[in-house]
């Protein structure tokens, strides 16, 4: 026997409490809500859909729903009808929800106009195309999707739990999304063409750990490559009643906080979860191993059992906040290699606070800050109230994390000598569009000349790689993968010497990273130089400034013995 059909295009609100707790059948396409009328959802009530994700079992939205309650909706896809709208203050539970036609397509949205709700999706897609206004989307577990198509950019929208696995794409016509995360603010500008949105993700996300990803038919969206800053599962959070495991909180729990010196009891808001797979093929700083903080690494009792954690989750260490992994020393702070999934958990309160983790003092979940154009023209109450919020300092600079190494008795991870003014030992070599391989001759200094052959018109200069945050040390916050840092290029040719600036022009020139002075720029290791004409017939001389490279092992010399003589 089916499941009661709830009858969601009532012509009134009671009609629609009296089987507010019924699940519709799958297999059917149904309604919720009506054409020109409104459907009220009130406080304590809940309309829960389950089915399965095809073509046939959908539910149609019409009309104005105003939801206070909560909608709950498991394996249904969701489709709108202009110009319906969900209003109101409720919740909106999506699992396994997927799109119409269980694809990506950001045309087949699911909801139109969405205004005042807290939306928690797990495994879902959901594609909005009229906007959105003062609404939270709460993200669970690493599969979610979210397609944004619709002209003007949401106003407070709040999206929570993003991690490796979600994509957020922004539909404009056929490409890829362009991408940046301003720390400061935690906000994700995401632009397709002409479209531009800014979407508050929160703050403690790595800016170089955003990568676009496959969203529908060849077009890329966003996604974050590494987990969100959490702890796993048996962490004991302090609470005026004692340590309890963090997966048991829930919110409205007291957990103990530190300010200043003296411990308080506040409640928690809201709890974040999710889960992540390790890539044991990534170096360590890149592959979302978790981190385990022995017992008593940092004093007695601090933490007084082994804590375990994701690699960006940080810790309160002489009033600064740390991440985890930038403490990593291979002894008593290391990564727990495998690839074995893992959950993890992280606790939203107030503000950001200092937490107790295992005896440990960490930081909580961090909040968004406070819009700075809301602070000017609100009062001088409620700035003072926002000013509340301003997050923990965070120091993450060589200097200060290198003191802890010293402070704690750890041995810094110095792996490599610095000698970055000689190019000699950075593997250099170049190619060309013909196959040539062409290699290097050393002049001295920081000068490289290539010989490069008659018409060439574009060149790969290569080099050995490194991370500085693997090949220097875990306290050095770089995890790019860097090649040599480039200065000034010059082609000699028949037509004398010229400059060649593409690597400082062309922002997007494959094999290259973001410039971060206006004179020179880090090759990824195999870097692309287009020349703005063909070498002359006699060929011609590249000369190129290298102002940094990658360090030497310790206990090797700078200089390979078939350079040394060059």
């Amino acid at each position: 026997m089916p499941d009661e059909v709830v009858p969601v295009n009532t012509h009134g609100a009671n009609a629609l409490y009296a089987r507010a707790a019924a699940a519709i059948s799958p297999r059917a396409a149904y309604e919720l809500g009506a054409t020109g009328k409104t459907t009220t959802v009130s406080v304590g009530q809940t309309m829960r859909f389950s089915g399965s994700s095809d073509r046939a079992s959908t539910i149609n939205v019409r009309g104005a729903i105003v939801n206070n309650g909560t909608i709950d909706i498991t394996g249904i896809s969701l489709t709108p009808y202009q110009p319906a709208s969900i209003t109101g203050s409720g919740t909106i539970n999506l699992r396994n929800v997927q799109l119409n036609g269980y694809t990506r397509n950001p045309t087949s949205y699911s909801l139109f106009l969405v205004s005042g709700q807290t939306i928690n999706m797990e495994n879902s897609s959901l594609a909005v195309r009229g906007g959105m206004t003062n609404t939270t989307i709460n993200l669970k577990g690493s599969n979610n999707y979210i397609a944004f198509n619709f002209q003007s950019g949401p106003v407070n929208l709040k999206i929570r739990g993003f991690s490796q696995g979600d994509v957020l794409y922004v539909w404009n016509g056929n490409g890829s999304n362009s991408f940046s995360y301003d720390p400061a603010t935690g906000i994700l500008t995401i632009t397709q063409l002409t479209k531009t949105i800014r979407l508050d993700i929160g703050l403690g996300y790595d800016r170089n750990a955003f990568s676009n990803a496959d969203s529908y038919n060849g077009n890329k969206g966003v996604t974050y490559t590494r987990a969100a800053p959490c702890f796993l599962p048996g962490t004991l959070i302090a609470t005026p009643n004692g340590e309890r495991s963090v997966e048991t909180l829930r919110p409205g729990d007291l957990v103990t906080v530190l300010r200043g010196e003296s411990r308080e009891a506040v409640p928690i808001v809201a709890v974040h979860e999710g889960e992540q797979t390790p890539n044991p093929l990534l170096a360590e700083c890149w592959s979302n191993h978790p981190v385990r903080v022995c017992a008593h690494a940092f004093g007695e009792g601090a933490p007084h059992r082994d804590l375990r954690l994701t690699p960006e989750h940080c810790l309160y260490l002489q009033g600064r906040c740390v991440p985890a992994r930038m403490l990593v020393n291979k002894n008593s702070v290391i990564y727990e290699t495998g690839s074995a999934p893992y959950r993890y958990y992280n606790l939203e309160l107030e503000r950001h606070e200092v937490l107790f983790a295992n005896g440990l003092p960490v930081e909580s979940y961090l909040p968004a800050q406070p819009n700075p154009a809301e602070e000017r023209t609100t009062s001088e109450g409620a700035q003072a109230s926002r000013a509340a919020l301003i997050p923990l300092p965070i120091d993450v600079t060589p200097p200060f994390v290198a003191s802890l190494y010293a402070r704690y008795g750890h041995i810094a991870p110095l792996s490599r000598q610095r000698d970055p003014r000689d190019p000699r030992a950075a593997g250099l070599c170049m190619s060309t569009e013909h196959g040539h391989v062409l290699p290097p001759r050393f002049t001295g200094g920081t000068k490289v000349a290539f010989g490069l052959p008659a018409d060439t018109r574009t060149v790969i200069l290569h080099a050995r790689c490194f991370i500085p945050a693997v090949d220097i040390g875990a306290f050095i916050d770089d995890r790019r993968t860097l090649g040599v840092l480039v200065g000034r290029i010059t082609l000699t040719d028949d037509q004398g010497t010229r400059d060649i600036v593409v690597h400082l022009d062309d922002e997007a020139l494959e094999g290259w990273h973001p410039r971060d002075t206006s004179a020179c720029r880090w090759t990824s290791g195999a870097a692309f130089i287009p020349l703005p004409f063909p070498v002359g017939p006699h060929g011609g001389t590249m000369m190129i400034t290298i102002l940094d490279s990658a360090p030497c092992p310790l206990g090797t010399t700078r200089f390979p013995a078939h350079l040394a003589a060059a």
